[in-house]
């Protein structure tokens, strides 16, 4: 088209540069609409936009951040960043991403689709999902905001306009929106290739890497979700100077009081080794011992036969999937072997003396850290990468027939309180079954033997003491030695061999 083809219309605007027109577009700004509040005498902007929109519009101020910008260690306000903690809240996300997209449908009128009530299930269905309030700091405008751009509108609070450079600085939240990015990524990527990742955030219980159609679908409404309809309250303060977001940051974070960890896996009934606590060992009866909100000390000095709740639920992720934060277990691991956790605790809980009155001195298995050994022996055996059905099926037949005698009396469990002839003397072999001195470890033991009262004290390292007591147990029932402990005997008889 040539320029006498373009009709001169003398209604539109004078003629200005692309500079001009971009600096005004600067200067103007994106309007917002906020609410203004007061929080302790500063002036903030209440706001709430789609995750998405929020995650463009946002920043960090750690470390690395800063740095790719040109900045100093000045400017930093934001501890490191944790990805696994961030991983954790970007599970709880995708969940509720999912969960979003199916109110979402039926609103709509539409049906829901099995694909979605299955990933639903499987992601770990609750009661009730929300994700807390942001809080943020526009850097560069002054002091309580006095240089922004507004707009009063009736009856619907103020309008904000924010240009390119007014970034949401996150003062609280840092993790929360790092998690929004694995979950965008995790989306994008399995609707672009249809297919999940194998260490990604997420795969079905089927197992299967393919992404369905239908699968394919709920994914989309996910992302689709979190760039419209699912929001995110951000409470934004302004012209703070780092050295006031840092205080901020201080102050959110650690004037609250922590709940007490056996109080909050009561409460929560979103994760599912605290809903197989409550639901089956506690809700069919299959633990005969008390379950009590009350961390460790209480519960031993009791010597009441009662169990901490954070215990029993850290024994049990270790049972299902070998971790012991609970918060890192899938709902897949625990849903699809609810039986073996029954088989499991019903075998525990016909052990003499467990949950009785003077268990402590009666039954090693009253010291949380023999549970969660033997835990971790049941998911070695089940689901790791020694696992093996038939000395899974050997090991729970013998502790249901009573073939492994947890009594504190029993020599077995003190073995390395002993001198290699000792040892051999009560449980012949045995040496050539647990970790020797030779080894070079240093946490080569499971307690103390407390003679006069004849009680093992158990340590509390449950790595080490699982390992050990995993070990003795293997020796009990003929098991051949674990892998990691064959490689050590191998290098210990390499080196003998080599010195000779």
């Amino acid at each position: 088209m040539s320029p006498s083809d373009v009709e001169v219309n003398s209604s539109i605007a004078p003629e200005q540069t692309l500079g001009d027109l971009f600096g005004a577009s600067e200067s103007h700004g994106e309007p917002f609409r906020v609410m203004l509040g007061r929080n302790l005498g500063h002036t903030t902007l209440n706001m709430t936009l789609p995750m998405h929109r929020f995650f463009d519009l946002s920043e960090v101020a750690n470390e690395r951040a800063i740095a790719e910008r040109g900045g100093d260690s000045s400017e930093v306000a934001q501890r490191k960043l944790d990805m696994s903690h961030a991983k954790g809240i970007a599970t709880y996300l995708l969940k509720g991403l999912v969960k979003h997209a199916k109110i979402m449908q039926v609103e709509a009128g539409n049906g829901i689709s099995e694909a979605h009530e299955r990933l639903v299930n499987d992601l770990g269905d609750q009661p009730y999902q929300g994700m807390a309030g942001i809080v943020a700091n526009i850097r560069n405008c002054r002091p309580n905001g006095t240089d922004l751009r507004v707009r009063q509108v009736d009856g619907s609070g103020t309008i904000v306009f924010l240009n390119q450079s007014h970034i949401l600085w996150v003062v609280d939240g840092q993790h929360r929106r790092a998690a929004m990015d694995i979950v965008f990524d995790f989306l994008k990527s399995v609707l672009s290739t249809h297919r999940y990742p194998k260490k990604g955030l997420f795969l079905p219980a089927h197992n299967s890497l393919e992404v369905s159609p239908q699968e394919a679908d709920v994914w989309g409404l996910a992302l689709q979700a979190a760039k419209t309809s699912c929001t995110v309250d951000i409470q934004v303060h302004l012209g703070l100077t780092a050295k006031q977001e840092r205080q901020l940051f201080h102050d959110l974070n650690n004037l609250a009081k922590p709940v007490e960890r056996s109080v909050a896996q009561k409460f929560d009934a979103a994760n599912p080794v605290n809903q197989f606590v409550s639901r089956v060992l506690e809700g069919e009866g299959l633990i005969r011992a008390t379950v009590v909100d009350h961390d460790t000390a209480h519960v031993w000095n009791r010597n009441d036969g009662s169990i901490s709740r954070k215990d029993l639920v850290a024994a049990n992720a270790m049972l299902f999937d070998g971790k012991s934060d609970p918060k890192k277990v899938m709902a897949t691991k625990v849903n699809n072997h609810v039986e073996l956790g029954r088989r499991f605790w019903s075998a525990v809980n016909n052990q003499p003396h467990f949950g009785e009155p003077g268990s402590n001195t009666k039954t090693i298995l009253a010291a949380p850290v023999v549970l969660k050994g033997l835990c971790t022996l049941v998911y070695t055996f089940h689901d790791s990468r020694e696992a093996d059905p038939q000395h899974l099926e050997r090991l729970l037949t013998a502790l249901e027939n009573g073939e492994i005698d947890f009594a504190h009396t029993n020599p077995m469990w003190r073995v390395f309180e002993m001198s290699k002839a000792e040892r051999e003397a009560v449980c012949p072999g045995i040496s050539a079954a647990i970790t020797p001195p030779e080894s070079g470890f240093a946490n080569l033991t499971v307690g103390t033997w407390d003679e006069k009262a004849k009680v093992m004290r158990f340590a509390s390292n449950s790595r080490d003491v699982a390992r050990h007591l995993g070990d003795i147990i293997r020796w009990k029932l003929n098991f051949p030695i674990r892998a990691a402990l064959k490689k050590i005997f191998d290098q210990i008889e390499e080196n003998r061999t080599e010195a000779a």
